[in-house]
C-alpha cells in the first residue's frame, strides 16, 4: 500500500509543480504586492514600499471602481438569468425532435469560435451602428420607428447593449452543456408522467429541472467565473459606464486615461478582491450542488 502511495505522489509531482508555478506563486506574489506601493509591475522588491491596507482603502474610495462593482453585479444577475434561461430554453427545443436541430445547434454555437474582441466589434460596428446597423435596418422595416430611434451606443444605453452582446456570445456554450444534460434524462420518465396526466410544464418542473440540477449549478459557477473575468466586451465598448473590475485592474496596473492611480499595489488589491469573490462563489456552488446527484 505504501509503495502504491509513493508511486501516486511521484506521478502527481509534475502536476503539483506546475500548479505551484502558474497558480500558487503568482497568487502569493499578488497578495504581497497588494500590501505595498509599487511604482511599476517590473520594479524590484527593493523599490516596494509597505503600506498595509492602504491600497484596499484607496481601492474602495475610487468611484470608478465602485461603479465597476455595480456593473459586474448587474451583469452577473440580469445577464446570468437571461443567458442561462435562454440556454435552457434553446436546449429543450433542440432536444425535442425538431427538424434541422444539428444545423441550429451549429449556428447557436458559432460565436464561440470567433474571437471575443472580434465579436464585440461586430456587434458595435454592424449591429448597433446608428447609420447602417442591423437593428437600425430592422427598425426601419417595421411599422413603428421606436427601434430605429434607439441609440444603442449612447452613454445611457451602451452598458445594456454590451450586456446583450455578451449574452448572445456566451449562449452557445451553455446551450451545448444543457443539451448534453437533457439527453441523459430517461425518456421513460416523461412517458410515465404523460400517462399520469402531467402537462409539458409539469413535466419540465418535476422531472427536467430536478434531474439537471447538477449541470445547472456547474453552469452557474462557470458563468460566475466568466463574469468576474469580464474584460473583452468592456474593452471594446470602452467607457466609464461599461467599466468592470477586471478592466479596472488592467488599467490600474498598466495605466489608462480612465484610471490615474498609477499604483500597481491598487491593481493587486483589486485582483485579491476578485480572487476572494471567486472562492466564495466556488464554495457556495459546491454547497448548492451537494445533493445534486441522481441515479437512473
Amino acid at each position: 500500500m505504501k509503495r502504491k502511495s509513493s508511486i501516486g505522489w511521484f506521478l502527481m509531482a509534475p502536476a503539483l509543480v506546475l500548479i505551484a508555478a502558474v497558480l500558487l506563486y503568482p497568487s502569493l506574489r499578488t497578495l504581497i504586492l497588494s500590501f505595498h506601493e509599487v511604482p511599476s509591475l517590473t520594479a524590484p522588491a527593493s523599490e516596494w514600499h509597505f503600506v498595509g491596507f492602504e491600497n484596499y482603502a484607496a481601492l474602495f474610495s475610487i468611484r470608478l471602481y465602485r461603479i465597476s462593482l455595480l456593473n459586474i453585479a448587474v451583469i452577473w444577475a440580469l445577464s446570468g438569468i437571461l443567458t442561462i434561461g435562454l440556454a435552457l430554453l434553446l436546449a429543450s427545443a433542440l432536444t425535442s425532435g425538431i427538424r434541422f436541430s444539428q444545423l441550429f445547434t451549429t449556428i447557436i454555437y458559432l460565436p464561440e469560435v470567433i474571437s471575443t474582441l472580434a465579436l464585440g466589434y461586430i456587434w458595435l460596428l454592424f449591429v448597433y451602428n446608428p447609420r447602417f446597423g442591423l437593428l437600425q435596418w430592422i427598425g426601419k422595416q417595421l411599422p413603428f420607428t421606436g427601434l430605429a430611434a434607439i441609440r444603442w451606443t449612447a452613454p445611457d444605453t451602451i452598458f445594456f447593449s454590451m450586456m446583450i452582446a455578451g449574452t448572445f456570445a456566451a449562449l452557445g456554450y451553455f446551450t451545448l452543456m444543457y443539451i448534453s444534460a437533457l439527453k441523459k434524462v430517461p425518456a421513460s420518465l416523461y412517458e410515465a408522467a404523460k400517462i399520469e396526466g402531467a402537462n409539458s410544464l409539469q413535466r419540465f418542473v418535476t422531472i427536467t429541472l430536478p434531474l439537471i440540477r447538477g449541470e445547472t449549478t456547474s453552469i452557474m459557477l462557470i458563468f460566475s467565473m466568466a463574469s468576474i473575468n469580464y474584460f473583452a466586451f468592456p474593452l471594446v465598448f470602452g467607457g466609464a459606464n461599461t467599466m468592470t473590475p477586471m478592466l479596472f485592474t488592467y488599467n490600474a496596473i498598466f495605466g489608462a486615461d480612465l484610471d490615474t492611480t498609477g499604483n500597481v499595489g491598487v491593481g493587486a488589491a483589486s485582483t485579491v478582491v476578485l480572487l476572494m469573490v471567486a472562492v466564495v462563489l466556488f464554495i457556495l456552488n459546491k454547497w448548492l450542488a451537494r445533493n445534486a446527484k441522481h441515479y437512473f
